[in-house]
């Protein structure tokens, strides 16, 4: 998992911290780019989404899909984006790609776990 955080103690100082293996390693700086504004827009509390959850919210992506109507077989979590929707009303959102041996879709779903959309390629 990689999560993008920023920096209290230096508002403008986003650094990105990969966890493996049940090892984070040292952060790393963001390079940012376009208006400050947006880089404020995009981000979000540590309270707005239940990291524990993380396991659950992907099992369900992975069934919807093994469900869905054109169906992903062997359905697995290949990533996972969290992020601070800019076209739905700022709300934060999962998003999940899902890959099987012959398909692969997406599962967008909210903080709690709602899913919005599920598709199949």
């Amino acid at each position: 998992m990689v999560v993008e955080a920023q920096d209290p103690e230096i508002p403008d100082h986003i650094d990105s911290y990969t966890w493996r293996d049940d090892t984070v390693d040292r952060p790393t700086p963001v390079h940012l780019s376009g208006p400050q504004e947006e880089v404020e827009a995009s981000l979000y509390p540590t309270t707005a989404i239940d990291l524990g959850r993380i396991a659950e919210f992907v099992g369900i992506a992975e069934e919807e899909l093994e469900d869905h109507e054109i169906r992903v077989e062997k359905a697995r979590a290949s990533y996972l984006y969290i992020e601070r929707s800019t076209s739905l009303d700022g709300r934060v959102v999962i998003r999940i790609s899902i890959s099987g041996p012959r398909r692969s879709g997406n599962v967008e779903m909210t903080s709690s776990g709602e899913i919005l959309s599920a598709t199949v390629s």
